[in-house]
């Protein structure tokens, strides 16, 4: 899994990977960049750049 500059997870890999593999909700931010957000639950991963949900 490649990290972003200043990458600060609260929770570990695992974690990450389980919330990125199977998300209740993806979400897109408003503005320009549209980073791809994922939520399971309480936690949430955001990916960086745009158009990154579609290539996954």
């Amino acid at each position: 899994m490649r990290r972003a500059s200043g990458y600060h997870p609260h929770f570990d890999d695992d974690r990450v990977l389980e919330i990125l593999k199977n998300p209740d909700a993806v979400h897109l931010s408003e503005g320009g960049r549209g980073n791809p957000i994922f939520r399971r639950g309480e936690g949430i991963v955001l990916r960086k750049g745009p158009g990154r949900a579609r290539a996954m």
